[in-house]
């Protein structure tokens, strides 16, 4: 396979994750605090157990922000 070929499915890759990322930890978060509310004013557990499977989802996807924002490029590593 071309090199070039790889780059640009490696930067294509890139871009998608970049892009899908910051929209989704958006979005849950203000999906968690719907639910949570829902959850509160009618006393139906369903929303609670919506609220944790949404929570640990948007965790999830906060870590990895995290883990990719702290860990240093490869050049800095030496």
């Amino acid at each position: 396979m071309d090199a070039l070929i790889v780059h640009r499915i490696q930067f294509a890759f890139t871009i998608t994750f970049h892009y899908l990322f910051p929209q989704l930890t958006m979005g849950l978060g203000l999906l968690i605090v719907i639910l949570k509310t829902l959850a509160i004013r009618t006393g139906n557990q369903h929303y609670n157990l919506a609220v944790r499977f949404w929570a640990r989802i948007f965790r999830n996807a906060v870590g990895q922000w995290l883990l990719r924002v702290r860990t240093p490029p490869c050049s800095q590593r030496l």
